[in-house]
C-alpha cells in the first residue's frame, strides 16, 4: 500500500451548499463581499462545467483510495478504511468517481448527518450549482444598473463567454430524454421525477435570465433548437409530461413549458423590431440576430406547429405572425423579399381560433408561475408581445368581440401590481407601450358610453404616487353618447339636451357640437361632445346610478379604481374637507353593514359580493388614514361596528374563501387604524362612548387570526392534554371545549394532531367507560340520571374529532385521522354510536289500552346535542368514501336503518296543535342544568304552533311539573289527560330546533351515502342493487316537508313587518331540510310580506 497518492485536482470541489446559502443571503442591491467574490472566481470552472465535472468510476481513483494519504491538488485527505468501504458502495450505486464518493462520505461524517450522503449526491449538487448560477444572474440583473462593472456582471458575462449556454442546452436535452435508472429502487421514482423537473426549471430560469439581460444572444440555429424541444415536449416525445405524476411535479412541468415558451417569445426580440419600426430603420440596416435565411428556416419549423392540437403552441404561433408582419414593414420595396410568400395572416387566424389569448391569460392567472418566477419578468415579455400584436393588426377594443375582452383582461393582469411597468406605460418615450396607450385613448374618447373597460384598465395602472390616472379622468375633454344622425356629417349639433349615458338626470346642453366617432346603427352614431365636465364627477354619478340599479360588476370595478386612486395617487396631497369625507364614510359604513346583515342569513357569499365588500373596506381604510388626526367619534364607532360585524361574519364562513381572508386582513388593519387615531382618546370622558368601544372590542375581535399565532408560540398542548387523564376532573369539559375551538382552525387542528390528541381521547373514553355516555339505554329516552358527570364528554370528544377532520380534510394528517377514527368509532365504540341513533317509541293514541306500560325515561338537551355530534362526525367521515366503505362494511346496513328509524320518528311530529294532548308528548326532555333552566324562564322566540315547536313544550317543563301536569307523560294510558296547555318557552324552542338539526344531518348523511353509491355505479358501469343504500319511505319525507312548509308559512305570515334573525335561521334550516337553498333577500322579497 502506497503512503501517498495523487489524483487530478479537478475532482475536488468546495461546499456548494455553503456557497449557495451565502449568495442567497447577500444583498441584491450592493456589491458582493470580497471573500464571496473570490469564491465565485475560484469556482468558475465548476459553474461552466456544472454538469460534467462529476466523473464516472475509474480504476485509478479506486487504486488511489488504497493509499494512506490522498492529494487532490492543494488538498490532502487521510484515508480511513471504514469510510473507504462506504465510498466504494456509494460509487457503485451513484456511478460516481471513487475519490469524489469518498469526499461525499467524509463530509457527511464530518457534519454528523445521517442523510448527508443523500443530500450530497450529484443530483443535489447539480441543483446547488444551478441555483448558484441563477443567483449570480439575478445579482447581475439587479446590480447592473448601479454599477456596470460589478463582480456579478463580470462573472455572468464570463460564464456565457466560456460556453455555458451550449452546455446548458445540451444538459437540458439530456435530462428531457433521461429515463429512470435501472439500479435505483422503484420506490424512489417520485423523488427522482421531482428532482429531474427541478433541474429542468433551473436550467430554463438561467437561460431566460441570460437572454432577458442580454448576457448572450439567441441566433437562428439556437432558436430552432428551442423550438424543436418545445414541439417535442408538446407532442409528448420527451419525459416532461410523463414525470408529472404528483401535484408538485405537475406544477414543475407546467412551469417548465411556460418558461420555454417565454424564452422562445423573448428571443424573437420583438422589442428591438418595434424600435426599428418606431425609428423607421430598414431591416437590412438595423441590428438583428436573424438573417433572412434564418427567418425562413424558423418559419419552416413554426409551420409544423398545430395550435388546434396543442393549445400551448398558440401564443408562439401568434408571436411568430407578429414578428413576420413587423419584418415585412421593415423590408424596403426594392429588396427581393422572400418573406412576402409567407402567409402570416393564416398564422394569426389559427392562433386566435385555437385560443392563444386565453392561454396567455391562464399564464398570468396561474399562481404556479408567481411562485417559481425569478423576477416577474414574464409580464414584461407578454407586455411586449401583446403591444406588438396590437400595433401590427391595428387592434381596437370592440365591446362585441370576445377577443377584445381577453386582450383587456391580459393587459389588466400584466400591469396590476407591477409599478415599473406602469411607470413605463405613462412614459411618452416608451415606444413599447405606445400601442396600448392608443387603446386607452380610444377608450377615453368613448367615456362614459364605455365605462367598464376604461375603469378596469386605469385601475390596473394605478401604481406609483403620481396622480396620472386621476388627472386623465378629471381633465376629460369631452363626453360621448349615442346620437341619432340623418346624414354622413362628421360634425353634429345637439338641438336639444342629450342624456349622458348611465347617469339619469344629467344632460349635455342643447347647442353643443360633437364629432362622430363611429356609426353603430343605421341612423345611430357614437358622438364625442365638446362638453367637458370632470370625468371623476361623471364617474361618481355613474357609480351612484349603478349601485341603485344593483350593477355588481360596474360597482366593484369603480370602487376598486377609487380605492387605488386614493392609495397610490398621493403625490399632490391636496387638502380635503373633513365633513364631506365623514359623510362619505358614513354612507360606505351603512352600505357595508346592510350587505353584511343580508349575508348573515345565507350559507355562503358569492365572489362578486366579496369583491364588492373588499373594495368598500379598502376605500374605507384609505379614507380613515386621510382623516386620521381628525376622525370624528361617531364615525370611529361606526367603523368599529363595521369591523366587528365583518370579522364575525367572515370568520364563520366554512370553508373560508380567499376573498374573505383578504377582507378580514383589511378589517383588522382598519380596526387598528381607528384605535390608534385621536378620536377615541379625545372623547374618553363620555362613559357611554367608552362602554360602546369596550363592548365592541371585547365581544367581537378575538378571531383565530389573532390568537392562533400566540398559542402556537407559547401554549404547550401536551401539558394541557395530561389533564384529560384525570377522569374525575371537572375541568375536562372546559379543556375539550377549548380543544374544539382549536380544532376548528387548520393550524389548531394540526397542533392537536401533532400533540397526540387522538391517543388522549381514546384513553379518556377507555377510562371513563360508560360514565360519559348513554351506554346501557336503548333509545334517546335513556335516563339522564345515569350520567356520572353531567357534562357531555362523549359528545364534546366527537365534536373535536369532527372539527379536526373538517379542518385537515385535504391534508395527509386528515387522511390519517379519518382512517384511524372510522375504525375506532365504528368497531371499538360502535355500540355508543348506535345508542346515539336509537329512536324513542312514539306514544300510542289507542285509548282502549288499559294495561300499564313501562315508565318512559327522560332525556336531556345534552343528549340531543350528543346525537347531533355523532351525525356530524358520520357526515364528515362519510365524505372519505373509500376509507368509509371499507371500515364499516359490517355495520353500514344497521347504521342506515337506525338513521331511517330516527328520521321516521321525527317525521311523525306533523300533528298540528289541535291534534295534541298531554298524553301524546313524544319526547320527555326537561331542563337539567342551570343553563337549561335559564332558557326555560324566557318566552318562546319562534312562536310556532306546528311541528315539533308544538310537540316539545309538553315534555320540556321541569320534572316536578311533569308529574303534576300529567302522568301520561311518564306512562301510557295511566293518567287522565290534562286540560292545561303546556307553555311554550325558549327552552322548548331550543329542543325543537335541535330535533330539526338532527333531521337535517340525518338527511345529509343518507344523501352522502346515496351520492357515493351512485358515483361508484357510474365508475363500474352497473348498479349493485344488493348493496345500494336504503332510502327513507316517501311518507317520511312528506312528513318532514309538511312540517317545514307549515312552520315556514306560519312564521312568514306572522312576521310580515320585520323578520328577526332567529326567525330567519329557523326558516333557513327548515328550507334546507326540504332541499331548498336559502336565497339572499328571500324574506324581504317574498310575496308573503306584501
Amino acid at each position: 500500500m502506497a503512503d501517498t497518492s495523487s489524483v487530478d485536482a479537478s475532482l475536488w470541489w468546495d461546499s456548494f451548499t455553503v456557497l449557495f446559502s451565502e449568495l442567497e443571503n447577500s444583498s441584491l442591491t450592493s456589491d458582493l463581499p470580497p471573500n464571496l467574490a473570490k469564491k465565485l472566481k475560484d469556482n468558475h470552472a465548476w459553474f461552466v462545467d456544472t454538469l460534467t465535472r462529476f466523473k464516472p468510476p475509474n480504476q485509478s481513483s479506486k487504486e488511489a483510495l488504497s493509499s494512506k494519504t490522498l492529494k487532490i491538488g492543494s488538498h490532502q485527505l487521510t484515508i480511513q478504511p471504514h469510510l473507504k468501504d462506504k465510498a466504494l458502495q456509494i460509487s457503485s450505486c451513484l456511478l460516481l468517481d471513487e475519490v469524489q464518493s469518498y469526499i461525499i462520505v467524509e463530509r457527511s461524517v464530518k457534519y454528523n448527518n445521517a442523510v448527508a450522503a443523500d443530500s450530497m449526491a450529484p443530483e443535489f449538487l447539480h441543483m446547488c450549482l444551478l441555483k448558484c448560477i441563477r443567483w449570480i444572474l439575478m445579482h447581475a440583473l439587479h446590480n447592473g444598473s448601479v454599477s456596470e462593472d460589478n463582480t456579478m456582471k463580470e462573472e455572468a458575462r464570463k460564464l456565457f463567454h466560456d460556453g455555458l449556454e451550449n452546455k446548458l442546452i445540451l444538459f437540458f436535452n439530456n435530462i428531457l430524454s433521461s429515463s429512470y435508472p435501472e439500479q435505483m429502487d422503484a420506490d424512489f421514482f417520485t423523488l427522482w421525477a421531482e428532482e429531474t423537473l427541478i433541474e429542468d426549471n433551473l436550467v430554463l430560469d438561467i437561460l431566460y435570465l441570460a437572454y432577458y439581460d442580454s448576457f448572450c444572444t439567441c441566433g437562428g440555429e439556437m432558436w430552432k433548437k428551442f423550438g424543436s424541444l418545445y414541439e417535442g415536449i408538446l407532442a409528448g416525445d420527451y419525459n416532461l409530461g410523463k414525470l408529472a405524476i404528483t401535484t408538485e411535479t405537475q406544477q414543475l412541468s407546467y412551469h417548465a413549458k411556460v418558461q420555454l415558451l417565454l424564452i422562445l417569445i423573448e428571443t424573437l426580440n420583438l422589442e428591438n423590431v418595434l424600435q426599428m419600426v418606431h425609428d423607421e430603420v430598414p431591416y437590412r440596416k438595423g441590428v438583428s440576430t436573424f438573417s433572412m435565411t434564418d427567418v425562413q428556416d424558423m418559419d419552416a419549423l413554426v409551420s409544423t406547429f398545430n395550435a388546434f392540437e396543442m393549445k400551448e403552441a398558440g401564443p408562439l404561433v401568434l408571436a411568430w405572425a407578429v414578428f413576420l408582419y413587423l419584418l415585412l414593414t421593415l423590408v424596403e420595396k426594392d429588396e427581393n423579399n422572400e418573406l412576402m410568400e409567407i402567409d402570416h395572416i393564416s398564422y394569426v387566424r389559427q392562433a386566435i381560433e385555437a385560443g392563444s389569448l386565453r392561454y396567455c391569460l391562464e399564464i398570468l392567472e396561474c399562481d404556479i408561475l408567481k411562485d417559481y418566477d425569478v423576477l416577474s419578468g414574464y409580464r414584461g415579455v407578454l407586455r411586449t408581445f401583446i403591444s406588438a400584436f396590437v400595433a401590427s393588426y391595428e387592434f381596437k377594443l370592440q365591446p362585441e368581440d370576445s377577443n377584445c375582452t381577453l386582450i383587456l383582461d391580459i393587459l389588466c393582469k400584466i400591469y396590476r401590481g407591477e409599478e415599473s411597468l406602469c411607470i413605463q406605460f405613462w412614459d411618452k418615450e416608451s415606444f413599447i407601450d405606445g400601442p396600448i396607450r392608443s387603446l386607452l385613448c380610444n377608450l377615453e374618447s368613448e367615456f362614459p358610453f364605455r365605462t367598464l373597460e376604461i375603469v378596469r384598465l386605469l385601475s390596473s395602472l394605478c401604481e406609483g404616487t403620481w396622480p396620472t390616472e386621476y388627472n386623465l379622468l378629471n381633465r376629460s375633454v369631452g363626453i360621448s353618447s349615442l346620437f341619432e344622425i340623418n346624414s354622413d356629417l362628421e360634425v353634429v349639433e345637439a338641438l336639444q339636451a342629450v342624456q349622458v349615458p348611465g347617469v339619469e338626470g344629467f344632460f349635455i346642453p342643447a347647442g353643443t357640437r360633437g364629432r362622430v366617432l363611429r356609426v353603430v346603427g343605421e341612423n345611430t352614431a357614437l358622438v364625442r361632445w365638446e362638453y367637458s365636465p370632470s370625468g371623476m364627477f361623471v364617474l361618481l354619478l355613474h357609480l351612484a346610478q349603478e349601485m341603485y340599479l344593483n350593477s355588481k360588476d360596474g360597482v366593484v370595478y369603480t370602487l376598486d379604481l377609487l380605492s387605488r386612486l386614493v392609495t397610490f395617487n398621493t403625490s399632490q396631497g391636496r387638502a380635503t374637507t373633513g365633513g364631506r369625507i365623514f359623510t362619505f364614510m358614513d354612507n360606505i359604513c351603512q352600505s357595508f353593514l346592510a350587505t353584511v346583515e343580508t349575508l348573515s342569513s345565507a350559507l355562503d357569499a358569492s365572489e362578486d359580493i366579496l369583491n364588492f365588500l373588499a373594495c368598500q373596506v379598502e376605500l374605507l381604510l384609505q379614507l380613515t388614514r386621510t382623516v386620521f388626526k381628525s376622525l370624528a367619534l361617531h364615525v370611529s364607532l361606526l367603523v368599529l361596528k363595521c369591523s366587528s360585524s365583518g370579522l364575525k361574519l367572515f370568520s364563520a364562513l366554512k370553508p373560508l374563501p380567499s376573498e374573505a381572508n383578504v377582507i378580514m386582513k383589511l378589517l383588522l388593519t382598519l380596526l387598528l387604524s381607528v384605535l390608534q387615531s385621536d378620536s377615541l382618546n379625545a372623547h374618553s370622558g363620555g362613559a357611554t362612548n367608552e362602554s360602546s368601544v369596550m363592548d365592541l372590542i371585547l365581544r367581537c375581535f378575538l378571531t383565530p387570526r389573532t390568537w392562533l399565532p400566540v398559542l402556537q408560540n407559547h401554549l404547550q398542548v401536551p401539558i394541557v392534554m395530561l389533564k384529560l387523564d384525570d377522569k374525575n376532573s371537572a375541568s375536562i369539559p372546559i379543556i375539550l371545549k377549548f380543544f374544539l375551538t382549536l380544532a376548528r382552525v387548520r393550524g389548531g387542528a394540526e397542533m392537536l394532531y401533532c400533540s397526540g390528541f387522538l391517543s388522549s381521547v381514546r384513553a379518556l373514553f377507555a377510562e371513563s367507560g360508560e360514565d360519559f355516555s348513554r351506554i346501557g339505554s336503548e333509545n334517546l329516552g335513556s335516563s339522564c340520571e345515569k350520567f356520572v358527570i353531567p357534562q357531555d364528554i362523549w359528545g364534546l370528544g366527537l365534536a373535536v374529532v369532527t372539527a379536526m377532520v373538517k379542518s385537515l380534510r385535504d391534508n395527509s394528517s386528515g387522511t390519517a385521522i379519518v382512517d384511524s377514527m372510522i375504525q375506532y368509532f365504528f368497531s371499538e365504540k360502535a355500540h355508543l354510536i348506535f345508542n346515539s341513533l336509537n329512536a324513542p317509541d312514539f306514544p300510542s293514541d289507542d285509548h282502549d289500552k288499559k294495561r300499564p306500560q313501562a315508565q318512559r325515561a327522560w332525556i336531556s338537551l345534552a343528549t340531543l346535542k350528543e346525537t347531533e355530534h355523532t351525525l356530524m362526525l358520520m357526515c364528515e367521515l362519510a365524505k372519505h368514501w373509500n376509507s368509509w366503505i371499507k371500515a364499516i362494511r359490517n355495520v353500514d346496513r344497521k347504521l342506515r336503518e337506525k338513521c331511517i328509524h330516527l328520521l321516521a320518528f321525527i317525521s311523525r311530529g306533523s300533528q298540528r296543535l289541535g291534534e295534541l294532548s298531554s298524553r301524546n308528548a313524544p319526547l320527555l326532555c326537561p331542563p337539567t342544568v342551570k343553563e337549561d333552566f335559564e332558557i326555560c324562564l324566557k318566552p318562546s322566540y319562534v312562536n310556532s304552533r306546528n311541528g315539533w315547536f308544538a310537540l316539545s313544550p309538553l315534555g320540556c317543563v321541569p320534572k316536578p311539573k311533569i308529574s303534576s301536569f300529567s302522568t301520561a307523560l311518564s306512562t301510557y294510558g295511566q293518567a287522565t289527560e290534562s286540560t292545561d296547555p303546556a307553555p311554550k318557552t325558549g327552552f322548548s324552542d331550543t329542543v325543537a330546533l335541535q330535533v330539526y338539526r338532527i333531521a337535517f344531518l340525518l338527511l345529509k348523511f343518507l344523501c352522502l351515502q346515496t351520492e357515493c353509491a351512485a358515483k361508484r355505479a357510474e365508475e363500474v358501469g352497473f348498479v349493485d342493487l344488493a348493496h345500494f343504500p336504503e332510502l327513507p319511505m316517501p311518507e317520511i319525507l312528506h312528513g318532514l316537508q309538511g312540517q317545514a312548509i307549515f312552520i315556514t308559512t306560519e312564521l312568514c305570515e306572522a312576521n310580515k313587518l320585520k323578520v328577526s334573525q332567529e326567525t330567519q335561521d329557523v326558516c333557513n334550516l327548515l328550507l334546507q331540510i326540504c332541499g331548498i337553498r336559502p336565497v339572499r333577500g328571500f324574506f324581504k322579497g317574498s310575496q308573503i310580506f306584501i
